[in-house]
């Protein structure tokens, strides 16, 4: 199961598969390819994860 992100769309979860920061607090900086996301005509829009390392351990 992937942490679930705000809408839109719903459900709509985290694409980020290992942790990428500094650890403990510090946010994740990987970026994925968000394929559930709206398309306004550019693609499939890009994120960066922010999920905190103790985050991650339940993405």
């Amino acid at each position: 199961m992937r942490a679930a992100l705000d809408p839109p769309p719903t459900p709509h979860f985290c694409g980020c598969g290992d942790y990428g920061g500094s650890g403990g607090e510090e946010p994740c900086l990987n970026s994925w390819t968000d394929f559930t996301g709206p398309d306004f005509g550019t693609g499939s829009p890009t994120r960066t994860c922010e999920h905190t390392e103790s985050e991650h351990a339940q993405i």
